[in-house]
This record gives C-alpha cells, structure tokens and sequence, in this order.
C-alpha cells in the first residue's frame, strides 16, 4: 500500500491503530488483541517512521521513501492453455422446495450418495471443480471437499431470493471468496460494491445474464460467465445423449474461440 501511494504521488498514509480496528470488527467474531496489536501497531512502527494521530498512525510517504521496497515493473509473456472449468451447486432440496416439491424430497435422501460419487468420479479423473455450496450446508460438506484439493464457494445462504443473503453467509466464514447467486438471478443485493464490501472477489452467473463470455474485472470484482448447465436435463427436455452432445459442441466451439 506504501508502494502504491509512492507510485500515486499520496503525501500521507494512514493506518488505524489496534484499538480502532478492533471497536470495528464484527462484535459476533472473539478476535485476539494480541493479533490486531501485531499487525497494526507492530508493523506501522517497526517497518516504517508513524506518528499517531487519534485512532490512526500516520506514514508520511516521502519520508519513508527509503524504507519502501519498490519492485520493478516487468513484463511476461504467460501462455494460457485451453481450460474447461466445471462447477456444482451443492442445494440438497432447498432449492426446489417451492417450485418441485417431489424432486426436493428426494434431493435430500439422494444428495448424500450423489456427492461421494462425483467426488469419487472427479478423483479418479483428476479433476479439480468448484463448488458452490449453501452457507447453511457448508459445514456438512466442507471437509470433503477440502481433502480433494477443489476450491468452494458460497451459492447464498439458504437460496431465499428474498432475502438478503450476503451479510448472513459472511457469518458463516470470512473466507471464502466466490458468490454464485442462486438460479443465477443477479438480485439488488448483489452490486460490484456490496460484493467487494463483503470481501468477495468474484461473482459466477450465467453468461446471458451478464452479457459477457469471457470473465472481465470490473469494479475490483471479477465476474465468471457460466456458458452451459444442465438446467435442460434436469427439466427433461434433453435426453442425456442430447445434452452430452450439446455440451461436447460448446466446450469445442469455446476452445477454439481461444
């Protein structure tokens, strides 16, 4: 952040100290005063020359220019590889309480036994997928997934679309950094500045809905366009040879649009 305000021409720095940063933590989470003094009070005084000013500690930038470890700005040619993505949404029956009552029912008695073999299924492929699991269900299925090197993301809280999500599935974990929302529906809460408020860094829906086909940074948030599902499966429209088909034909087409 140093760097940042030397390469900005910012003539002051400002740092809260310990006390400040804690009085505006989440009063729900026990925080260590120990870890907060380190962080904040150790490092603004041994690594740099502060003065405090009320709740903040105070860096004057030229004056530690010489303390500044500033990196030399290079450039690399990195070549990217095709690359399929794939991602599950981990729901059991709540999401289709209201809309299919009979598939939810069954969801929850089968849901168990359909993740062990996909995890199993992916193992033995040597596929690393991300999944998007329910805050409410996440400790259910965290450790399983965890072991298998995939990566997990929030797909809301409980898949209420009417009600406000976000603040509840940061009560469950801090850090986890995806949000898929549910049915894909990009609802008022889920704004550039409200996702990265609450430290999210990235936001997957369907390409449709975000009108993009390739993920693009936006607003300190990068937004992931999901090409294909199995909504049409799921709803029968498709037979399984006609959606495998269909799947082959887009992964190819995207590749080569790579």
């Amino acid at each position: 952040m140093v760097n940042f305000a030397l390469e900005n021409n910012v003539k002051h720095f400002y740092s809260p100290i310990a006390g400040f940063a804690i009085a505006q933590t989440d009063p729900s989470r026990t925080v260590r005063r120990e870890l907060f003094e380190r962080v904040y009070d150790g490092v603004a005084n041994k690594q740099w020359l502060a003065r405090r000013d009320s709740n903040w500690w105070v860096i004057d930038v030229a004056g530690n220019r010489e303390r500044a470890i500033v990196g030399k700005r290079m450039q690399e040619r990195i070549e990217t590889g095709k690359t399929i993505r794939v991602c599950h949404d981990i729901e059991r029956g709540l999401g289709h309480i209201d809309t299919d009552p009979g598939f939810a029912e069954s969801a929850n008695k089968t849901s168990a036994d359909s993740l062990q073999q996909m995890l199993a299924i992916e193992e033995q492929m040597k596929v690393k997928a991300t999944y998007n699991v329910l805050g409410c269900l996440l400790s259910d299925v965290r450790e399983k997934r965890a072991k298998r090197g995939h990566c997990i993301t929030f797909h809301s809280c409980d898949h209420n679309l009417e009600v406000e999500q976000l603040a509840r599935c940061r009560k469950v974990d801090y850090r986890i950094k995806g949000y898929r929302p549910p049915q894909s529906r990009l609802t008022p809460e889920l704004t550039d500045e409200k996702l990265c408020f609450r430290n999210f860094e990235w936001l997957a829906s369907s390409a449709r809905l975000l009108g993009i086909r390739m993920p693009r940074l936006e607003n300190g948030l990068v937004k992931i366009p999901i090409i294909f599902d199995d909504f049409d499966l799921y709803k029968g429209r498709l037979t399984y040879e006609e959606w495998e088909q269909r799947a082959i034909g887009i992964i190819t087409a995207s590749v080569r649009r790579l």
